[in-house]
């Protein structure tokens, strides 16, 4: 598995690195070294349906009980600043007991015993039905310990809020970095391009893919539509790829185009560039602003 939980097949080669998103791999518990037998790809947000309960083996290791690498980096994913407080979902609640930095229930007057305990309201249903036909959760106010639980419920939100913020602000300080986006592959490049110009203000619609016609986003602004291309390449980008964008400006009857790129330009390139409406631009120039 690699750090972001997916599964690589070694049978394809794939051993050290992730063909899905470059991280490293490993075939152990990066806590106590224990061997992984995992199946399948680690995806929450996709399969929640599957993602109930905290699983033995694929959520957390069966020998010192501590959640893997994936699974910590999933619950603390990071979140818009705007709204950092969440609801742990049944599953992440789950999750918590098996993250050695969260906070304890017995800080709150709680075992995982109680927590996982029901409280028999109705006898008669119970011993007619069985007890679970006859009983609350914890999380049902009728239960002896519900305040215990709503205090140690509300400390693990502020933990887990805490985490996907300080999360956020490392998202963002790499993505002021060069080398964060020359790590990225083309699509990727272009994705968090768009992400960045959105938060700064501008409409954008990402079309960049196969047939794109030489145009990867979309800018409206109020002089008229604007094209990018990107370019992900090591080197200077030479004066080919500014032919075809000019060739995209007239076919798209924008009124700029930018080609953006990580390390620059030739002098040809310039050269074919100067006096037309298109802006030569590196990723650096939108960096720290």
């Amino acid at each position: 598995m690699c750090l972001n939980g997916h599964r690589l097949d070694p049978w394809k080669g794939q051993r050290n690195t992730c063909p899905k998103c470059g991280e490293v791999a490993t075939s152990k518990c990066q806590t106590c070294s224990a061997s992984l037998f995992l199946s399948w790809d680690y995806q929450p947000d996709r399969y929640p349906q599957y993602y109930t309960r905290a699983d033995v083996g694929r959520d957390y290791c069966p020998y010192c009980h501590i959640a893997y690498e994936w699974v910590r980096r999933w619950i603390f994913r990071a979140a818009p600043v705007e709204n950092p407080y969440v609801s742990l979902k049944p599953y992440e609640q789950q999750l918590m007991r098996f993250l050695p930095d969260a906070p304890a229930p017995t800080a709150d007057g709680l075992t995982w015993a109680d927590i996982d305990s029901l409280h028999v309201i109705r006898p008669i249903t119970g011993w007619l039905f069985g007890s679970r036909y006859g009983s609350v959760g914890i999380e049902d106010n009728r239960h002896p310990k519900h305040h215990e639980w709503e205090r140690y419920r509300i400390s693990c939100n502020d933990f887990l809020s805490c985490k996907r913020k300080l999360a956020l602000l490392e998202q963002r300080w790499q993505r002021e970095r060069v080398e964060f986006w020359s790590g990225l592959c083309g699509q990727d490049f272009e994705k968090e391009f768009a992400r960045m110009l959105e938060g700064r203000g501008y409409r954008v619609c990402h079309v960049g893919g196969p047939g794109d016609s030489g145009v990867d986003l979309l800018l409206d602004t109020k002089k008229g539509r604007v094209i990018v291309q990107c370019k992900a390449h090591a080197g200077r980008i030479g004066p080919a790829a500014v032919r075809d964008l000019y060739g995209s400006l007239l076919h798209n009857g924008a009124r700029e185009a930018w080609l953006v790129s990580l390390e620059g330009f030739s002098s040809a390139a310039r050269e074919f560039a100067a006096g037309k409406p298109i802006r030569l631009l590196t990723i650096d120039a939108f960096l720290h602003k």
